[in-house]
């Protein structure tokens, strides 16, 4: 799919605006490589890279029928993943200064009350896979804790890969607003 003589990008933008799944998947296909290690050369993380990418390319699904075709797409793919990394380093940031303002103990830190705090946490965000609805936890499940690819929960469950990249978009946002809302009580 990564074949540029067969990938006619401008028809498939237009066909992706007209909300066609197989061209999103052709965009994916032939962008998501590029994209992931431009992300990951920033974040340096390859489980924070995978939501980042799954965001940009929901973005970029979300926003599908203000595509402009007679612009550079990988352009506004780049400046979109770059904006998705700005906002998880300010979301980071942001995390930070509420846990100092907390006086709670860093996550870096090297201490048993680190230990302690993971330990909670891993409790609490495994209490919070649970409560995702039935189909959104088995994906989830399937990708994070699994390691499986997009591609073969697709296979394995029968789903388009949009519809993987939206619950698991979906399932991150629940998990870290009901996280973030752990940490304020």
């Amino acid at each position: 799919m990564r074949d540029l003589d067969s990938f006619d990008e401008k028809q498939t933008l237009i066909d992706l605006s007209n909300s066609s799944e197989i061209a999103f998947e052709k965009i994916y296909h032939f962008y998501s490589h590029k994209i992931y290690f431009k992300i990951r050369r920033l974040v340096k993380s390859q489980v924070i890279t995978e939501d980042i990418l799954q965001e940009v390319f929901l973005a970029i699904w979300n926003n599908r029928s203000k595509l402009n075709t007679d612009k550079s797409f990988c352009s506004y793919l780049f400046c979109v993943a770059a904006n998705k990394c700005n906002d998880y380093f300010r979301r980071i940031k942001r995390e930070k200064q509420l846990l100092k303002e907390l006086h709670l103990p860093a996550i870096n830190s090297d201490s048993l009350e680190k230990n302690i705090v993971e330990q909670e946490s891993y409790k609490i965000v495994k209490n919070t896979i649970e409560l995702l609805p039935v189909k959104r936890k088995q994906i989830f499940k399937l990708s994070k804790v699994e390691r499986k690819t997009y591609a073969e929960i697709s296979g394995q469950l029968g789903i388009s890969l949009s519809t993987i990249s939206d619950h698991i978009v979906k399932a991150n946002h629940f998990i870290k607003a009901r996280l973030s809302a752990e940490l304020l009580f």
